[in-house]
């Protein structure tokens, strides 16, 4: 017998028991693309695709070229307040392609 998955014995195991009665209860180990893989190595088409994968898909070669250059600068990733040379590239960037009027940035992130 498979032992407990740590998800469903220490972070929510009513939701678990809600997955696994309509077959979510899928431990994905690897994405690609629009898909996902599960430990048993089944592909699925990911069509939820939250967090980020739904404008780029997963691990897009062009994004992981940017991370790795923006790797070997070793600058902070974001330290507030400071004033960061890629934060303000990126602002420049979006108020370019922003809807006239538009002039400033406001960076913020969200935990849901």
């Amino acid at each position: 017998m498979e032992e407990e998955h740590k998800w469903l014995k220490y972070i929510n195991p009513v939701l678990g028991g809600l997955m696994s009665a309509i077959k979510l209860d899928k431990r994905y180990v690897r994405a690609e693309g629009c898909y996902m893989f599960d430990h048993e190595g089944v592909r699925y088409l990911d069509f939820l695709a939250g967090y980020g994968a739904i404008p780029f898909g997963y691990h897009p070669k062009e994004l992981w070229e940017v991370f790795h250059q923006v790797e070997e600068l070793q600058e902070p990733t974001f330290s507030i307040p400071s004033l960061l040379e890629a934060a303000g590239d990126l602002a420049e960037a979006l108020v370019n392609i922003c809807p006239k009027g538009m002039h400033f940035i406001c960076y913020t992130h969200s935990n849901g």
